[in-house]
C-alpha cells in the first residue's frame, strides 16, 4: 500500500486511510461490557444497591448525584403573570378589604386603649 501526499504533506484525494481498527470494534467492546453489566445487575442489582445504601451512604448519594443532570433549568413562573391589569387591581382591592376586616376583628376600634396615665 503506497501512501501518497501532496507538497504540504496532506493525504491526496482518494486516500481511504490505513488499516486501523475494524469498523464497529469499539462499539462491540462497549456493547459486550454493557451487556455483561446488565446481566449482573439483573441478578444482583437490588441487593447491591441496598447494601451500598446501608453500608456506604456517601457512595450511594454520589451515584444518585452523578445520574442527575448537571444543570437543572428552573423557570420561575407566577400564577398572577397571566392576569390582566383589571384583574390584578380587583384582586388587590379584595385582599385589602379582607385585611381590613381581619385587623378590625383583632383590634376593635371602640375599645379604649389600656395606657397608664402619667403621674401628675
Amino acid at each position: 500500500m503506497t501512501v501518497t501526499r501532496n507538497q504540504a504533506g496532506q493525504f491526496t484525494t482518494g486516500w481511504t486511510g490505513g488499516p486501523g481498527r475494524p469498523a464497529g470494534q469499539r462499539n462491540k467492546l462497549s456493547e459486550t461490557f454493557l451487556s455483561a453489566l446488565a446481566n449482573d445487575f439483573r441478578e444482583h442489582g437490588q441487593a447491591a444497591i441496598e447494601r451500598v445504601r446501608n453500608e456506604r451512604p456517601h457512595h450511594y448519594l454520589s451515584v444518585i448525584a452523578s445520574l442527575c443532570p448537571r444543570q437543572l433549568h428552573v423557570e420561575r413562573t407566577s400564577p398572577l403573570g397571566e392576569l390582566s391589569d383589571a384583574e390584578l387591581e380587583f384582586l388587590q382591592e379584595t385582599l385589602a378589604a379582607r385585611q381590613a376586616k381581619l385587623v378590625q376583628a383583632i383590634e376593635p376600634a371602640d375599645e379604649p386603649m389600656n395606657t397608664p396615665t402619667p403621674p401628675v
